[in-house]
């Protein structure tokens, strides 16, 4: 596997990351909606009389239309992407007063993807 995308930032974010229980490394996945853009899903934590027992999967927000154009292609083909949480600002800490969450996403480099090409080296 080799990174794609190093940190690419969530728009729209639609929930309180900071009751979502979200962490820092956390394992998210990207699904690619009807409507062309790229939805990401992670592991929320819901607490019971102080103790972690449903781990459900929560929709954060959207991709970038960059990082959109560079795994949409990767998402049709349905290509194993690992996608983890490096980003993590709940919105009362940050300067914008939104939450922020950046994602960064690795995965196999093929050939016949756009963006992704090989570097052959020729001999002198």
């Amino acid at each position: 596997m080799q990174q794609l995308i190093t940190k690419a930032q969530i728009v729209g974010i639609t929930l309180d990351v900071a009751k979502a229980g979200l962490c820092l490394g956390d394992t998210a996945y990207l699904r690619l909606q009807d409507d062309g853009h790229v939805a990401l899903f992670a592991q929320g934590r819901q607490r019971w009389f102080g103790f972690y027992t449903r781990r459900p999967w929560l929709q954060l927000g959207l991709l970038g239309p960059i990082a959109t154009d560079m795994l949409s292609e990767h998402l049709r083909r349905n290509l194993r992407l690992r996608v983890r949480i490096v980003g993590l600002t709940p919105a009362h800490l940050s300067k914008s007063h939104h939450p922020e969450v950046s994602v960064s996403v690795w995965g196999a480099v093929e050939r016949g993807i756009n963006g992704y090409h090989q570097a052959t080296v020729q001999p002198a």
